[in-house]
């Protein structure tokens, strides 16, 4: 929590219960073309389990879409472990899909087995 760039969108109740947080940075990626771009990067999203299917979740993440868009970045993006399987499912509601620098997509299928990992993202330019 102490990083230099990280960015935390706290929920809490009316009685400052913290019932979740979005972590995120404002930062930068680069495309299989080796070009540098501007993105928000979703380190986290955490609910306890009471704070979860009322929809906060899905307005932490439409809070950082409007805040790449005010803030002129090119995409959301996100890691996620691939044996979580309703995150991925939550994310692919939001238009989320495999990134072209996602292990799935840019390595052979045989390759891309070694990796837990799906790297997600969303345009928002």
């Amino acid at each position: 929590m102490k990083e230099k760039d990280a960015r935390y969108l706290v929920v809490t109740t009316d009685n400052k219960e913290i019932v979740g947080f979005l972590y995120f940075q404002f930062s930068t990626e680069m495309n299989m073309k080796d070009v540098e771009y501007p993105v928000f990067y979703i380190m986290e999203i955490q609910l306890v389990q009471k704070a979860r299917k009322l929809g906060i979740g899905k307005r932490l993440m439409n809070i950082g879409e409007q805040w790449s868009k005010k803030y002129k970045m090119e995409k959301l993006m996100l890691t996620v472990f691939l044996k979580n399987k309703e995150a991925i499912k939550f994310y692919e509601k939001l238009g989320f899909e495999p990134d072209e620098i996602s292990p799935s997509k840019c390595l052979s299928p045989e390759k891309a087995k070694e990796y837990d990992y799906e790297i997600m993202s969303k345009v928002v330019v």
